[in-house]
């Protein structure tokens, strides 16, 4: 019997039929996870790119449009690096300022650790677990200190897991000189309680800023973190006592 004919004849048997079977609902899982709509919103950041040049602009959309629409499944951890890549010409991106350590030189993709701070406040709020994340050296003007995340392509990255028992989608854009983050559940999706994130100025000096952050949930209070910067004289000031909430 030629190759063909077997083929023909087991597709014809009762063992194709079970093989079928026990293979369907391995497809429909999977077209269920590419396809299921995405409606539920889990958390939610807009910032303002009016304080960035052109340049940085230009990066942070070209990392937003890498990001936009990943799924991340169940127990997954989603990288920073990994998704958004390497920064490089021939990628795209352009040489603008960005704060690296004391200094503000420009270095290719400069300003993208706008989009990795509001991924960073996102996956808090949504109640993601947060793996890996470095604050940066000193205050910069276009995030809260406490909640920004630096990342640089191969030695410092953002990385979070989806804690949630379904798929979540991150939509990423740039739209009427704003960032916006969402985290997204599937349309029937548990409704989840967000978590308020609350940041407190633990002690200042003159050159250096201690600052705390809590993540508020179901009434409760715990410390996500504790970080010491390096005052910006030119940025923005910050109060002793007051507490920042984070919207």
């Amino acid at each position: 019997m030629s190759l063909e004919n077997k083929a023909t004849s087991f597709l014809n048997s009762n063992a194709a039929r079970i093989v079928l079977l026990c293979l369907l609902p391995l497809g429909l899982s999977f077209f269920f996870w590419k396809t299921y709509p995405f409606s539920t919103e889990l958390a939610q950041k807009t910032f303002s790119l009016s304080s960035l040049s052109p340049i940085q602009r230009e990066n942070v959309d070209l990392a937003a449009r890498a990001v936009d629409k990943r799924v991340i499944q169940p127990g997954e951890e989603f990288s920073f690096n990994g998704v958004v890549g390497p920064r490089s010409d021939g990628r795209g991106y352009r040489a603008a300022p960005s704060y690296l350590g004391p200094d503000s030189p420009a270095t290719v993709g400069g300003g993208i650790c706008l989009l990795s701070s509001a991924l960073y406040q996102a996956a808090l709020e949504s109640n993601c677990s947060v793996t890996q994340r470095v604050p940066h050296m000193r205050t910069i003007a276009s995030v809260l200190p406490g909640l920004d995340a630096t990342v640089w392509y191969g030695s410092v990255d953002l990385k979070f897991k989806n804690a949630f028992k379904f798929p979540i989608q991150l939509s990423t854009e740039c739209k009427d000189n704003n960032l916006r983050v969402r985290f997204l559940g599937p349309d029937d999706a548990p409704k989840q309680e967000r978590s308020i994130l609350h940041t407190f100025v633990a002690s200042r000096t003159r050159d250096e800023l201690q600052v705390e952050v809590m993540k508020e949930s179901s009434g409760k209070r715990s410390l996500i973190s504790r970080d010491l910067y390096r005052v910006s004289h030119s940025g923005i000031s910050y109060s002793e006592s007051k507490a920042h909430r984070s919207r």
